[in-house]
């Protein structure tokens, strides 16, 4: 009897993360924007394109993004990215800052939760070779913000077994550290961008629905 009722636990195992593998690997539609994702965030006269290499791209594995430089009147540049994944499933999840800054050569010397306002915001501190950047980013789901890729992993897991739309941004903004103003500098500069470009950019994500 033992044994019977092993197999069939076993069984009904079996069958259940079969049902979630195949729902996680099913295809993603992408959202119905009544806007277009690249044509509506991180727009203005301030911000200049950046292009994405092909071969970055297909590392990345995003399904649309906007990155852009921000200078204001020339001083110290700040770099902007937002990237839109419709959902979790292989090559197409969400690459951590905590894992492509390392990957590109950066040494992640600090990482911690900050308060920007109302904002809780996760602030990387990074090194290569003689340059340092400040990093400010968050994660958006349909079921809130997330700070870390673990946050970010235990919402689309129960958006899968919920049965909802599983999309997310990453919302990612550096610059560099100077020595004219130092750390506070850099905050300062990240702390403007965010109140203007950054929050209407996650609100845009939350407006438009998922797919």
């Amino acid at each position: 009897m033992k044994s019977s009722a092993r197999a069939w636990t076993a069984l009904v195992g079996l069958l259940v993360l079969g049902g979630l593998s195949w729902r996680i690997n099913a295809p993603v539609p992408m959202p119905q924007w009544t806007v277009d994702f690249e044509q509506e965030i991180l727009q203005g006269d301030q911000l200049t394109p950046v292009e994405i290499s092909t071969a970055a791209m297909g590392l990345l594995g995003m399904d649309r993004y906007r990155f852009v430089e921000l200078r204001e009147s020339g001083w110290a540049p700040l770099w902007i990215y937002a990237g839109y994944y419709a959902g979790q499933r292989s090559n197409a999840q969400v690459h951590a800052p905590e894992h492509c800054y390392p990957g590109s050569g950066w040494k992640i010397v600090r990482s911690k939760e900050l308060r920007d306002g109302g904002d809780q915001i996760r602030e990387l501190l990074i090194t290569r070779r003689s340059q340092q950047r400040l990093v400010w980013y968050v994660y958006q789901t349909r079921l809130g913000r997330d700070l870390t890729p673990f946050g970010l992993k235990k919402d689309q897991m129960l958006a899968i077994l919920s049965g909802r739309a599983r999309d997310a941004m990453l919302l990612r903004m550096s610059t560099p550290i100077l020595e004219v103003d130092g750390e506070a500098g850099a905050r300062e500069r990240l702390s403007r961008a965010w109140d203007r470009y950054g929050e209407a950019s996650l609100k845009w994500f939350q407006r438009e629905g998922g797919a």
